[in-house]
Formats: C-alpha cells, structure tokens, sequence
C-alpha cells in the first residue's frame, strides 16, 4: 500500500478482516484481507486516533489542510527510515517507496502471475506493472553488465594463428570470446 493511501485509510475502510478501498493515485478499488502483522500495527496505532476517522495518526489535525499533513508525514516517515537504515548500516536508502517496490521485486521472484503483481500495487493495466517492473531490473542488468565487462575486459594476451597479438580474450564457459584489438 502507498503512503498516500495509509495516511486516508479510514476506519471504515476495514471491516470483516478486510481493507477496502479506492487508491488515491488511479481511483481503482482494492480489498486487502488484514494479516496478523497488518492487525498488530493497526492495533499499535488504535489508542492515538480514537477521535479520528483515520487508521493512523498521519492527518489528525482538522485545522489543517490534510494534504499539508500527508506530505509532512511522508517526509517524515522517509527520514526515519533513512535513519533506521543508517543505524542498521545496510547502506541502502529506505524510502516508503522502496517499500513498493521490494513487494514488488519479491513478488516477481516467486514468479507471481504479472496479474498478481498488477493487482497488488494497485495498476490499473499489466503494462504499467510491466514497465514498473523493468525499471526495478535495471539495476539488476547494470549489474549483471557490470560483472559481464569486466569478465571480457581482463587482460590477457596471447598471439593468434597469424602470430598477431590479441589482448582481452577470456574463456567463458568454454567458448572463446575474442575482441580483437591487434598490435602490429
């Protein structure tokens, strides 16, 4: 779920062990069965907005305008999670989107229907689940091109059957892959 749509998640929005709702980015409809852990965290934050519509005290002030509050509490919730990782030293920057986006990637690595995907973030169509997901590769691919290049580029050299001098030649899974850069 975005962080948009947690800050005007209201209360009745869950009933029966589900969440419903209509996300605020497409307006597409989605219902959620509450797990033990989603339950665990409503129930947290349940005694901070007794008086409030809202599931979590992120729009609690009436006086304000609530999208002034949204974005206070994005940045906020995205400083602490910079500050979490920080403290865990993982070197990765947290963000509420990378939220979204790990739920995503794992989601495709237990090789999860693209439909699946799609319905879970809340896309109105696959493609854009398709494009989303593509851009998560990338750093992937740069990763694997990354490892790639360097594999091909560690210099070697040894002489052709002409008796010319080629250097970054490197074995690869028994097969000889050659560039060709020549010294005469």
């Amino acid at each position: 779920m975005s962080f948009v749509d947690m800050a005007y998640l209201r209360k009745n929005n869950l009933r029966n062990g589900i969440i419903r709702y209509y996300r605020k980015k497409t307006g597409g409809r989605l219902e959620i069965k509450i797990t033990p852990a989603m339950q665990e965290i409503i129930d947290y934050f349940s005694p901070m907005v007794k008086a409030s519509p809202y599931v979590f005290p992120i729009i609690s002030d009436s006086r304000k305008p609530h999208r002034t509050q949204y974005e206070t509490g994005l940045t906020t919730q995205n400083r602490l999670l910079k500050e979490l990782a920080r403290l865990a030293g993982t070197g990765v920057k947290l963000s509420t989107h990378m939220a979204r986006h790990s739920w995503a990637t794992l989601a495709k690595e237990e090789d999860l229907p693209l439909w699946v995907i799609s319905e879970g973030l809340g896309h109105n169509n696959e493609q854009t689940t398709y494009i989303y997901l593509s851009q998560l590769e990338r750093s992937v691919l740069d990763s694997a091109n990354e490892r790639i290049y360097k594999a091909l580029t560690q210099k070697t050299k040894h002489a052709d059957k002409n008796g010319r001098k080629i250097i970054n030649s490197k074995k690869v899974r028994n097969t000889e892959i050659l560039i060709p850069l020549y010294r005469r």
